[in-house]
């Protein structure tokens, strides 16, 4: 008998008319294995006044090319991360609760239920579905809330709010009968908070699992044959191109990048290429012309999430960038990861991190260190590397990517269903 299973996820209605993303690809793949997915979400644009679909019912369905229904539930816009984008939550999760019952009232009720956080209100709000229907919950960490917070400086750790949404964090864990964490360290974490059994704490760390993000590579392959893309810089064969792609805000520092390519200026042909949209562009523009690098640390035309595995496919290196924080203790999880493992490139990443991929699978480079030229230096070390050795680390890469091929990711989340 085929088991309904329930996915909560805030944002995915980007992934569905993306087709592709994490829980798109997970529910695509539990169909297939003969689960019944259905993936809720929320209706209204990001930073838009827009919605998805029109609709003035609190929800509908949509399904995807594969049957997956997928609910689009009303909601507030909103723009920024102000009191709009709380409001957008808050209604979301009441939204979300109702929904949940009219929905089983209408198609039947689920047998386990999947939420997963940007913001924790959709695994709290999983997690009282569940106890309603009396069905077991995995409740899922995208991103550490308020660590992240805390880690950018946007919080005091010892504020009284911080406190709160510590507490509200634990609460999540334990009330949950599995938590899946997209980073390998999740248990370092938990046990640096003594929140583990072994230290009195209420969590379980058996019932702790990793999952990571990843890629659909098939999906991957074939949009390199149905969406190709041309670009003078990297068709020209005399350049050498380094590929960044993925947003261009605050947390991303790209700064640090221009101030990289200042220590690279006797390599006239290493190029800085960027795809990715953000607030700093225009900014990191005008940086870029006075200081004579616009050849060399480019912004490219938005382009649609199927053109970039072309994209990445044609450079020489794939950069991760980030700010560096404590949260990258715990292992990093970037989408745009994975997609360039699975473009078989080198990888550089001036990221730091207790649970490095990279180094483990030995598919790319690390930072030194966290200075512009300590990247420039790694830059510079890869460069030097002849073709025949960044094309072996380039093999290594697209053979970790199968490691985390959504086919293998979801049969560790169907091992959590059937266990739980």
């Amino acid at each position: 008998m085929k088991k309904n299973v329930w996915i909560m996820n805030h944002y995915v209605m980007n992934q569905y008319f993306n087709r592709g993303g994490r829980h798109y690809w997970i529910a695509e793949e539990l169909k297939k294995d003969g689960y019944a997915p259905v993936v809720f979400g929320c209706n209204a644009m990001q930073d838009k006044d827009e919605d998805f679909f029109e609709s003035r019912l609190k929800w509908h369905i949509e399904r995807s090319p594969s049957g997956v229904p997928y609910v689009p539930i009303r909601s507030t816009h909103y723009k920024g991360n102000g009191i709009s984008r709380v409001e957008n939550m808050g209604l979301f999760t009441l939204n979300l609760l109702t929904t949940a019952r009219e929905y089983a009232k209408e198609f039947g009720p689920p047998d386990v239920v999947y939420a997963s956080s940007v913001h924790p209100l959709t695994v709290f709000a999983g997690e009282r579905i569940a106890r309603h229907f009396h069905v077991p919950v995995i409740g899922e960490v995208r991103d550490l809330w308020p660590e992240t917070l805390v880690a950018y400086s946007s919080m005091k750790r010892n504020s009284p709010i911080a406190r709160v949404l510590y507490a509200g964090e634990k609460l999540m864990y334990r009330r949950a009968d599995a938590m899946v964490f997209t980073m390998e360290g999740a248990p370092d974490y938990i046990r640096e908070h003594r929140w583990d059994k072994a230290q009195g704490g209420p969590i379980d760390l058996d019932r702790v699992y990793n999952i990571n993000n990843g890629v659909d590579i098939e999906a991957f392959d074939r949009n390199i044959r149905d969406f190709p893309y041309a670009d003078p810089d990297l068709d020209d064969p005399d350049s050498f191109c380094v590929v960044y792609t993925g947003a261009v805000r605050r947390a991303n520092n790209l700064g640090l990048m221009l101030d990289a390519m200042e220590y690279l200026r006797d390599i006239p042909n290493l190029k800085l290429l960027i795809w990715g949209r953000g607030y700093e562009i225009d900014a990191l523009t005008k940086k870029a012309a006075e200081r004579g690098l616009s050849d060399r640390f480019k912004f490219k035309p938005f382009v649609n999430k199927q053109y970039i595995p072309a994209i990445l496919s044609k450079a020489d290196v794939c950069l991760m960038h980030w700010e560096r924080s404590t949260v990258n203790n715990y292992g990093y999880d970037y989408n745009k990861l994975f997609e360039y493992l699975a473009a078989g490139k080198i990888v550089f990443s001036t990221i730091q991190s207790g649970h490095s991929l990279l180094v483990n699978k030995n598919c790319g480079i690390e930072t030194e260190g966290p200075t512009p030229k300590d990247f420039a230096d790694g830059l510079r070390r890869i460069y030097n590397m002849s073709p025949e050795e960044r094309a072996v680390w380039g093999e290594r890469a697209r053979s970790a990517a199968g490691d985390y091929d959504f086919r293998v990711q979801t049969k560790i989340l169907e091992h959590i269903i059937e266990t739980i």
